[in-house]
């Protein structure tokens, strides 16, 4: 006899495959551990404690019950809220994906990003490749699906590599989805931001172009006024002169 307060959980699901297939299946739990199971192809209950025997002998008895009404029945209401929902939850949406390269946190090294997000539904097949080849499982961190605001779905892979090889081999992505007539492969591109390794040299070409710029006006100039002939530069300082001496003149007249 039980004595206290005990716990029995029953979980049955039917389910109907894109080729026509179905099954049920039901899986009973009693205070939290495996009490029994029923499959649908032996059509057959398995006690998982003896103590579950004479409950799997009285379920035997009733699984005509279960073969034939309940399985049909929930079939038919599966289909139904399908139906029902047809254009949303059969709908197809294409991932979008970025391959990016970052600088990490620490020193030296650089991480090599795969982003997949806006795709429904939930199954996605993505691999990070090196010179076109599959990056190692244990060597890529991530690839926890997660869901976004909108009812779609995100992914992210992140392989860490030294700041010197990441320019020694060509990254990229590879996503396989239902949305998708073939396999998609992407790229690795670099974050948008500073980048000193690119920065750098382009500031230094810049500045010495500017340099060559300003040194041949200068050299110009000095070229184009030496080249002034000396009669000229003459006339104007004693015109300078004269128009000075004028003043003077005009300036005594008026005292006197």
């Amino acid at each position: 006899m039980c004595t206290g307060v005990h716990t029995y959980q029953r979980q049955a699901c039917c389910e109907l495959d894109d080729d026509g297939t179905t099954s049920v299946w039901a899986r009973d739990a009693y205070d939290g551990q495996d009490f029994m199971s029923y499959s649908s192809e032996s059509h057959s209950w398995t006690a998982a404690v003896p103590q579950s025997v004479t409950e799997k002998l009285h379920l035997e008895a009733t699984k005509l019950g279960l073969i034939h009404f309940y399985r049909p029945a929930c079939i038919n209401i599966l289909k139904k809220y399908l139906q029902y929902g047809k254009n949303s939850i059969m709908r197809k949406v294409y991932p979008r994906v970025r391959v990016i390269r970052k600088p990490s946190v620490a020193q030296g090294e650089t991480h090599v990003t795969c982003l997949v997000t806006g795709f429904y539904p939930r199954t996605v097949e993505v691999t990070l490749l090196r010179d076109g080849h599959p990056v190692p499982g244990e060597k890529v961190t991530g690839g926890e699906v997660l869901p976004n605001g909108d009812g779609t779905y995100q992914l992210r892979k992140t392989l860490t590599v030294d700041e010197d090889e990441q320019w020694l081999h060509k990254y990229s992505c590879q996503v396989n989805h239902t949305s998708l007539d073939n396999k998609m492969v992407i790229d690795c591109e670099l974050e948008p931001g500073l980048d000193l390794t690119i920065i750098i040299p382009v500031v230094v070409i810049l500045l010495a172009v500017l340099v060559l710029v300003v040194a041949g006006v200068v050299l110009w100039w000095r070229r184009a006024r030496n080249s002034i002939p000396d009669g000229q530069v003459d006339i104007r300082c004693k015109y300078t002169a004269a128009s000075r001496q004028s003043a003077s003149s005009s300036s005594s007249s008026v005292r006197e």
